[in-house]
């Protein structure tokens, strides 16, 4: 039930950006502040899932005391070969 209702929060997010953008300046990045828990699918952060043995970077999310959520990239030394961390955004014409 929590991941549907994270889905759905996403859809409304991605829908409300697009009606509200060409009367506001809108913050594309949506959970721009990590505060709360990623979810699959619609317009939040995406974690590619990489072995830790191959991976370029190791990210996760975690609270730190008065800074609320943030995200952890700890870098291996290992190439880099696909995005560790991505977000899909609403880009609008002239925007």
């Amino acid at each position: 039930m929590k991941q549907q209702t994270g889905k759905l929060r996403n859809w409304i997010a991605g829908l409300m950006l697009v009606a509200l953008a060409p009367f506001a300046q809108a913050n594309l990045v949506l959970n721009g502040d990590f505060d709360q828990g990623f979810i699959v699918g619609g317009f939040d952060w995406e974690v590619t899932p990489v072995s830790p043995s191959k991976a370029g970077a190791l990210v996760r999310q975690v609270a730190l005391d008065k800074h609320g959520g943030v995200l952890q990239v700890d870098f291996t030394g290992r190439p880099i070969v696909v995005p560790e961390v991505r977000q899909h955004l609403v880009l609008l014409h002239n925007r």
